[in-house]
């Protein structure tokens, strides 16, 4: 696992309560290939009790990697995931690390109804929630994003991971389970994260604030607006149920490289509806 790791370590974790950086656990989640096989990786950062010789505490990263057809296929939200990662006994593993075997993981693969109903009753819980996160699921296709976070305390570590999967949930699975994303990354380290929280962006990211998430004043680029049109009046026509639904389906790999591709993807949920459209736009139907 070295050089996955060092590709996606996203700074120097601080031992104790920080007022610029956020506390362990830090997470990041991100794809992986490996002979031609591709997985999702969750590396995990916490502390443990143990010190080193200048009385240092002693960090731990735990990596899970799990197939990434399997994730497709089961509706498992992040979190579980992520606590699964956390289980591992630190204490049992540095009295016995020649012969430490993990223990059986338990994840709770939800039906696929309830998955999605979870999802919905956490974006509807705000009136402008779906608002919010279609434009921060739409901005992502445009570059990769910061959201800045001046008081790390405001957002607890799982509270920044359930909003990083439901703007995850409002893309395609193609390009969502292809996108390295953390909760917490340091804008020194040349990390490469399409979306995290952080104090400060990297001069190659967008810059989004708290305050023009609420007032939905960052800018989008056009295929960004495009994507953010198509999924507003898809939620109008369909409902945010059936828009998840379509994109959970949508497997096929995609790339932030090729944005046309992304809005087709979404836009065939609709398609008779899209044409029409676009036959409206051009003019319409003209008979001889």
């Amino acid at each position: 696992f070295k050089e996955f790791l060092e590709k996606h370590l996203v700074g120097n974790m601080p031992e104790n309560k920080s007022s610029s950086d956020a506390s362990a656990p830090w997470i990041t989640i991100a794809p992986w290939k490996r002979h031609d096989q591709a997985y999702l990786a969750i590396i995990r950062e916490d502390w443990t009790e143990h010190k080193d010789s200048t009385a240092r505490k002693i960090p731990v990263i735990r990596c899970l990697c799990i197939p990434a057809q399997y994730v497709f296929h089961n509706p498992i939200q992040l979190i579980e995931l992520c606590n699964q990662v956390g289980i591992i006994d630190v204490n049992e593993v540095f009295s016995n690390i020649n012969r430490y075997d993990l223990p059986p993981l338990k994840i709770n693969i939800q039906k696929d109804n309830n998955y999605v109903n979870d999802l919905v009753t956490e974006i509807s819980k705000d009136e402008d929630g779906f608002v919010r996160y279609a434009h921060l699921a739409a901005a992502l296709i445009g570059s990769s994003v910061s959201i800045i976070l001046l008081r790390p305390e405001e957002f607890d570590w799982e509270k920044r991971l359930k909003e990083i999967e439901i703007i995850l949930r409002l893309l395609p699975a193609g390009v969502a389970l292809n996108s390295p994303v953390s909760i917490w990354a340091q804008s020194s380290t040349p990390h490469k994260m399409r979306l995290n929280y952080s104090n400060d962006a990297r001069s190659n990211q967008q810059k989004i604030s708290l305050s023009q998430i609420e007032q939905l004043s960052f800018p989008l680029t056009k295929p960004s607006q495009e994507y953010y049109r198509l999924l507003t009046k898809l939620k109008q026509r369909k409902g945010i149920s059936a828009v998840i639904r379509h994109l959970l389906n949508e497997t096929e790999p995609l790339s932030y490289e090729n944005p046309q591709a992304i809005i087709r993807s979404l836009a065939n949920q609709d398609r008779p509806f899209t044409i029409w459209e676009r036959v409206k736009k051009n003019g319409g139907i003209r008979s001889k």
